[in-house]
């Protein structure tokens, strides 16, 4: 696997996270492009529930 792959996607996160983005699995499917074997392993649910304002739900609106 190659080094530059991670630092891809890492850098890709962030930029999403900087821009307030979320992730959806179309979002995660072109962040792994070429890698879906990776996807494949993390064993995401894709088909899951939608939750609304997921910082509100995990910090209770707090932020840290």
């Amino acid at each position: 696997m190659s080094e530059k792959f991670w630092e891809d996607l890492a850098l890709n996160l962030l930029e999403k996270n900087l821009n307030g983005d979320s992730l959806n699995s179309d979002g995660l499917k072109q962040l792994f492009g070429r890698r879906q074997d990776i996807l494949d392993e993390l064993n995401i649910e894709m088909d899951g529930e939608e939750v609304g304002d997921l910082d509100r739900r995990s910090t209770g609106g707090a932020h840290r």
